[in-house]
């Protein structure tokens, strides 16, 4: 059955002028990532080196993330210690998200790790484990591209923690959907969701509510060539603050100065009333103007266009917070999230081979998980087309939920 797009939705994209958050946003990643950085300034220091290039695997065996892009956080980083990320240099950096919870443990804990790499495929000096370990459900949910609840949405007798949430989502395997699988949302209450429109029709995009799939994830099957809107549903009873990205870049990247905010910034997030729908149709590229959302060649992508790595194409996620004007109060429920304690690490063991000082060839073990590859399509610039952006003051909380789809396996 296909599902047609009866609903109008107005062309009008609110836009978070400021952020004004109770909680941080910068997370324990890009602590990480700013960790990774400093350390392979030292190494580099000692190689007598000033450029580098870097690959990043992204979190355990699940193929992608979502969060702030890897490379664009470690560019920035090194560049704090006058050094500068190439594509191709003598040395490489390869990182990678590991699990480190315990066995029996009922949360999930991830490591950033990575090794130094020179042209020749050896090892650099010893593997880096980067500080702190990343154990919010939130940028979890973010790096694994697991839909996942985030705070409580009824009474619980037991009470109510997101890293178990997210711990039985990322074990279940199970995409939430709902109309016929045209929208997938964060749990079964279906208060946060997407859903994905081309043409006139909303596109597939999850099984039929509670069925298992293939690695837990919903997957929206999208062409070379078709244009497609993404469909933001707030079904909760106050605002939501949705964060959007399509292959790691927020849909304001390539906007001119026409929508930036008074501090200099682009926005991030879109601002969706009450129990209402709003529609993003593309890449914003000015106050009146964007590209609608198009499915390219990798090489005419948008990643491509930043400049980026392509450690995030194929995936789309939305993290919803709640938001409020400075006279309002927040809404009732809103929580402060309690992060789990640092776990014992774990790796698994594989065979490398080095070069010794005299010329000779040394075997040894290291500790490392699998490694990923990333797809051949990416999302790129379609039609350009008018649109009406206008800018909101909103505080903003603590991420609710995470709903996230792959259209490129």
């Amino acid at each position: 059955m296909t599902a047609f797009c009866s609903r109008f939705i107005v062309l009008l994209l609110v836009l978070a002028i400021f952020g004004n958050s109770m909680h941080g946003l910068a997370g324990e990643f890009e602590d990480a990532v700013a960790n990774a950085a400093l350390q392979v300034n030292g190494l580099l220091k000692e190689q007598n080196e000033s450029r580098i290039s870097a690959k990043f695997q992204g979190f355990g065996n699940l193929p992608g993330g979502n969060e702030v892009g890897f490379i664009e956080l470690f560019r920035n980083a090194l560049a704090e210690h006058g050094k500068v990320l190439t594509k191709r240099a003598n040395l490489s950096f390869e990182a990678r998200l590991v699990r480190t919870d315990p066995e029996g443990s009922d949360v999930i804990s991830t490591e950033l790790i990575g090794q130094l790499i020179d042209q020749r495929g050896n090892s650099v000096g010893n593997r880096i484990q980067c500080y702190p370990s990343i154990t919010s459900p939130a940028e979890l949910a973010q790096q694994s591209g697991v839909s996942s609840q985030l705070i409580a949405t009824k009474p619980s007798p037991n009470g109510f923690d997101p890293a178990q949430s997210f711990r039985r989502a990322y074990d279940a395997q199970t995409v939430h959907a709902a109309n016929d699988g045209h929208e997938i949302y964060s749990n079964e209450d279906c208060l946060f969701g997407v859903a994905v429109v081309v043409g006139k029709y909303y596109r597939r995009i999850g099984e039929p509510a509670g069925s298992a799939v293939p690695e837990g994830l919903a997957y929206t099957s999208l062409q070379l060539g078709e244009e497609y809107t993404i469909e933001l549903i707030n079904n909760s009873n106050h605002e939501c603050a949705i964060e959007v990205k399509v292959d790691g870049l927020r849909p304001f990247h390539f906007a001119d100065d026409s929508i930036v905010k008074p501090d200099g910034e682009k926005p991030k997030f879109f601002v969706v009333a009450p129990r209402s729908r709003q529609q993003v149709r593309g890449w914003v590229l000015a106050k009146e103007r964007l590209s609608r959302f198009l499915v390219t060649p990798l090489q005419e992508s948008a990643v491509m266009r930043a400049g980026v790595s392509t450690e995030n194409v194929g995936m789309v996620s939305l993290t919803f917070h709640a938001c409020w004007t400075a006279e309002n109060a927040p809404p009732a429920n809103e929580p402060l999230i309690v992060l789990p304690s640092r776990p014992k690490i774990q790796y698994r063991t594989v065979e490398r081979k080095r070069r010794r000082d005299d010329g000779t060839i040394e075997t040894y073990t290291e500790q490392i998980p699998e490694m990923q590859t990333s797809s051949g399509t990416a999302t790129g610039f379609g039609t350009e087309e008018s649109t009406d952006l206008r800018g909101v003051t909103r505080k903003i909380g603590v991420p609710r939920a995470v709903v996230a789809f792959r259209y490129n396996r």
